[in-house]
């Protein structure tokens, strides 16, 4: 996008603009009687400039006194030594155009001002620049003598000055509530307007953008960023910098680098001449392509229209009250008290921080400085597998909501996704749920509860009040700081995230170990019963067993048990390449039993989980692509190469998850069948004991005779 910089006089000084109609812009600085004008001087820069060259201009820009003595020629000289280092990756005849002689200016007085310059009624012998509060002279025949500043559209006859401007402020007000906290490109935006059936708007859009700049409603960046490095040579979570400042400084190759705008990549860049720019080096992300093209001239639009204090939030009942009517066993009743304690502290905290910033002048500024000092929490649920994870989040919904909040739900895979939608929208049936993924037809409406993959959040920013990250420890959250880095963006200054896992990563137990982490465990099931041990059976690995065309006897004995005993089986496997194979050794030694397999490279996948859970295939052969998000009831769980590097302790602890979770059938089987025990498994059954004894020592489990009582 092509965008124009300027220099505004106002009673504070001269500041710099960037615009994409600065006609918008002389109505909002320029229009007005006497003092009730913002500004009194516009400075517009004639040559239209890529948005990446404008923002460095834009940060550069230094006021001086000597500004008020300037003429035409002072301006373009100014222009000109600041656009001298920016231009200098643009196309030859680009950066010609863009030469001291060929640049022009607009000048452009209040109606109500006196020339302040000598030296500028003795360059131009012809009339001044001026505005009046209903209609603008132009210098050039670019722009319309008779124009209102106004674009055409807004236009109709026997309309107003002033109702044109009313409605241009309600449209543009609209377009920002629309995507208050979002990150949109261009057509991003476009697409969103169709959505909502404002089409009408689009041809208008540069004005409403710009006008929602000028309030402070929207932000607009370039596609790419420049980011000082740490000392460790890591990106940090904010350090933006003045991309001509780096070129005085000669910084660019010692501390600073390049990155994408949208995702925060300074990975997978790729740079090329461009059409669109002149640029012989405009940048492009290839880490999140797959959402869109973000290039180095493509202009970012923030919406940044917030929502007050909340302190005027609607009366909350008891807490007791409010927990108790979820109907929740005991461990998670004390899990989601925990973080709603959690959540409150924080929320008091920052309205302290609110309330220091009250009597600063200045809303807008105010607005953003009071932003800055409100601080994010962090609250980890690390509770076993089949802990009832979404009905303990419950509470914290609520409260968020009662509070005035948006909610969002992320998580790693679009089944559960679409899983959640149903459950949450019974929980809260008078709150508007959208579910946001790939291909999603609800991609650009907005929700008080957002369910969204980790993927979708990167086209948010600053939009939830409580951000509920599910399964933080799978595929492809886990170990993408991109995903990481846009879910951390997506939540509010002073609001919470709450992460949800059975196994959550070393870094985040050595935190919370080390009490830098505030935490709830909930060491047991919703049934109250123990998680079942792991057994081992030493065995050959399954390539040598699918070799000499036979398995272990010991392991065909607890398979026929489990099949005996109406159990369905998990069999879990390291490579795609076996999972056929064994199915068919399978087939030989246990016959006239339905068994099947399925992994990521199965196009049927959801099919045959379907009829696994209706008990029509009774053995499913996989690999982790089922290590987690799939229950089904009275399973066994058998581990082959459970030694193998693949499985990590975390993937073991979850496939050993998918037994026991049914309150028919709490205890099941779990087997890692491997040539050696290792690490991994020894640490996954330490961390299944280790939850067991937390859960009796805090009275969380059953006695015995309830348990068989329950079971029988």
């Amino acid at each position: 996008m092509q965008v124009r910089i300027y220099a505004v006089r106002t009673e504070y000084g001269w500041h710099s603009g960037i615009t994409v109609d600065w006609r918008v812009d002389v109505r909002y600085w320029l229009a007005g009687e006497g003092s009730l004008s913002r500004g009194s001087k516009l400075v517009v820069l004639h040559q239209q400039l890529p948005i990446q060259v404008g923002i460095a201009v834009l940060e550069h820009f230094m006021p001086s006194e000597a500004m008020e003595r300037w003429g035409e020629q002072g301006w373009i000289r100014y222009f000109a030594d600041i656009l001298t280092p920016c231009v200098e990756k643009l196309e030859e005849e680009a950066k010609r155009m863009l030469m001291q002689e060929h640049l022009a200016v607009a000048i452009i007085e209040a109606p109500y001002s006196e020339p302040t310059s000598k030296l500028f009624v003795m360059e131009k012998q012809k009339p001044m620049y001026r505005v009046a509060e209903q209609s603008v002279a132009y210098a050039t025949t670019q722009w319309d003598a008779d124009s209102s500043g106004l674009p055409s559209s807004f236009l109709g006859e026997g309309v107003s000055q002033a109702e044109v401007w009313s409605a241009l402020h309600a449209d543009a007000y609209r377009i920002a509530y629309g995507i208050r906290g979002r990150l949109l490109l261009e057509e991003e935006l476009i697409q969103l307007l169709r959505d909502a059936g404002a089409e009408h708007l689009i041809t208008s859009r540069n004005s409403l953008i710009q006008w929602g700049w000028l309030q402070g409603w929207l932000e607009l960046r370039a596609g790419m960023s420049f980011t000082r490095l740490d000392d460790g040579g890591k990106l940090p979570t904010a350090s933006r910098i003045s991309p001509l400042k780096l070129v005085m400084r000669s910084l660019y190759k010692a501390s600073v680098t390049i990155c994408c705008g949208r995702c925060g990549s300074s990975e997978g860049l790729s740079s090329s001449s461009c059409s669109t720019c002149h640029s012989v080096q405009c940048w492009t992300c290839t880490q999140c392509l797959n959402v869109g093209r973000c290039r180095s001239c493509a202009i970012l639009i923030a919406g940044k229209l917030y929502r007050g204090d909340d302190s005027a939030a609607a009366l909350i009942s008891n807490r007791e009250e409010q927990l108790e009517k979820w109907g929740l066993a005991p461990a998670q009743l004390e899990a989601s008290r925990q973080a709603l304690d959690y959540i409150d502290g924080v929320r008091a905290k920052n309205q302290v921080a609110r309330l220091s910033e009250m009597n600063t002048s200045g809303r807008r500024n105010t607005v953003q400085r009071t932003r800055g000092n409100l601080r994010k929490g962090a609250f980890l649920l690390w509770a076993v597998t089949g802990a009832g994870k979404t009905e303990m989040i419950f509470p914290l919904v609520e409260d968020t909501l009662l509070h005035g909040g948006r909610v969002l739900i992320a998580t790693p895979r679009r089944d559960v996704v679409l899983e959640l939608k149903p459950r949450i929208e019974k929980a809260f049936p008078a709150q508007k749920v959208v579910t946001l993924y790939g291909g999603s037809p609800e991609r650009w409406r907005d929700g008080d509860i957002t369910i969204a993959t980790t993927h979708q959040l990167i086209r948010f920013e600053e939009a939830f009040e409580l951000a509920i990250i599910d399964e933080l420890d799978a595929f492809p959250y886990h170990n993408d700081p991109m995903l990481q880095r846009t879910a951390e963006r997506a939540c509010t200054p002073g609001g919470v995230f709450v992460y949800l896992s059975a196994t959550p990563p070393e870094a985040m137990q050595q935190n919370v170990r080390r009490g830098k982490l505030s935490h709830a465990r909930v060491p047991v099931r919703f049934h109250r019963h123990p998680l079942p041990i792991p057994m081992r059976i030493t065995m050959p690995s399954v390539a040598q067993c699918l070799s000499a065309h036979g398995l272990p006897a010991l392991l065909l004995a607890r398979m026929n048990h489990s099949v005996r005993r109406g159990a369905q089986l998990f069999v879990f496997l390291s490579r795609i390449r076996q999972v056929d194979p064994l199915v068919r050794l399978l087939r030989e030694r246990i016959p006239g039993v339905h068994i099947d397999g399925t992994s990521a490279a199965d196009e049927s996948r959801g099919d045959k989980v379907i009829q696994f859970r209706e008990r029509n295939i009774r053995v499913l052969v996989t690999t982790t692509i089922l290590e987690r998000g799939v229950t089904v009831p009275m399973s066994d769980v058998f581990i082959l190469d459970a030694d193998d590097r693949l499985f990590d302790a975390a993937s073991l602890v979850q496939m050993a998850g998918r037994a026991g979770r049914s309150k028919d059938d709490p205890a099941g089987l779990v087997v890692f069948g491997s040539p050696q025990w290792n690490r991994s498994q020894r640490s996954a059954v330490r961390q299944i004991r280790d939850m067991n004894r937390i859960a009796a020592r805090k009275g969380y489990l059953l006695s015995g005779a309830d348990r068989r009582q329950r079971i029988g």
